[in-house]
């Protein structure tokens, strides 16, 4: 398989999985869309979300579910795709509203995202996707940062957004309208 089939190939499922995620999002019951998907507090490993704090220091009152509410979860699919399709460069900025300490450690972001805005970042991704697989398809070895071929980047980020899709797409299924 060439570069140009697998990235292809990749460009496509990104299309499906992008374009399933926002149909769930439309259809997504308001009541859902800030509920906790899981008990973080039961997370295993070093990945265990803390409970927030506020810029100030101050607990935020959202707590530590909040790592796993639909919103959120949402929110990290869509942001790490960008920031893996960006080849995690220092440089590297969402769009607005979004920011880039949104998914600093031990934070929230400053508020709950909408939907529409969440949409508009799905579809500001859903290009950046295609657009970086056009490129990767004509300079397969470009080293990306840290060592690692963009190519490297795109399939872990893959991986990582199919991991939360799944998630995503279960619950949001067991919550329809």
């Amino acid at each position: 398989m060439t570069t140009s089939h697998w990235t292809s190939a990749l460009a496509d499922f990104l299309d499906i999985v992008l374009a399933d995620l926002a149909a769930l999002f439309r259809e997504c019951h308001d009541n859902v869309w800030e509920m906790s998907m899981w008990d973080v507090t039961k997370d295993p490993g070093w990945g265990r979300p803390q409970p927030p704090v506020l810029a100030n220091g101050n607990p935020d009152p959202r707590g530590v579910n909040a790592h796993s509410a639909v919103w959120y979860a949402t929110l990290h699919l869509v942001y790490t795709l960008d920031w893996n399709f960006s080849a995690r460069v220092s440089s590297w900025q969402p769009p607005p509203p979004f920011r880039k300490d949104d998914l600093d450690a031990h934070r929230l972001p400053r508020r709950t995202y909408t939907r529409d805005e969440l949409l508009s970042y799905i579809g500001y991704v859903n290009e950046k996707t295609r657009t970086t697989l056009t490129a990767v398809a004509s300079d397969e070895a470009a080293l990306a940062g840290h060592g690692r071929t963009t190519a490297d980047w795109l399939v872990a980020g893959f991986g990582h957004a199919i991991a939360h899709f799944g998630n995503l797409q279960t619950f949001l299924w067991q919550h329809r309208r």
